[in-house]
């Protein structure tokens, strides 16, 4: 039992891992053909497919959530002491950015997977990161992306689609 679900576990975090590249692989192959987001969502808009599954505009909200999930953990540990738990600042993170849009059956498996996440002082010593150039890296992710999540915030609400799908 305690095999199959560090299995279930590592499943879980791999998939997720793979997803996001999925999708950040597929719009950087389509932006050979497509010049720029823009062009790109009024294209979706156009052919009624920009909420559909495996459309561009979806993919390119799934990674804006990605963007979003990093950076409000990177702002929770910021935010916490290095005592603090890794687990606690990913439930909250998830619970703020992820959850809205997830069933019952992801929340569950979400929360499984976070529960295998190391300690704070053991995911440090595995990127070779101290407390203070760790919170330097986090900062810096943080200032970096904000203005990235707006800018697709923006994107979306200027097409009318909203973020909420």
């Amino acid at each position: 039992m305690i095999k199959q679900q560090v299995l279930c576990r590592t499943n879980w975090s791999i998939f997720l891992m793979r997803d996001t590249i999925f999708q950040v692989k597929d719009l950087a192959d389509a932006s050979s053909s497509i010049s720029t987001l823009q062009v790109m969502v009024d294209e979706d808009i156009e052919a009624g497919q920009a909420k559909k599954a495996f459309s561009h505009t979806r993919k390119l909200l799934r990674v804006k959530r990605a963007l979003e999930m990093v950076r409000a953990l990177f702002e929770e540990i910021i935010a916490t002491e290095a005592d603090s738990s890794l687990k606690d600042a990913a439930f909250k993170a998830y619970n703020q950015v992820l959850a809205p849009y997830h069933g019952h059956g992801l929340k569950e498996s979400a929360e499984t997977g976070m529960e295998s996440l190391p300690t704070r002082a053991l995911l440090l010593c595995m990127i070779n990161e101290t407390e203070e150039t760790a919170k330097i890296q986090m900062k810096s992710y943080v200032t970096a992306s904000t203005p990235v999540i707006e800018y697709l915030n923006k994107l979306f609400l200027s097409k009318k689609l909203g973020t909420n799908w």
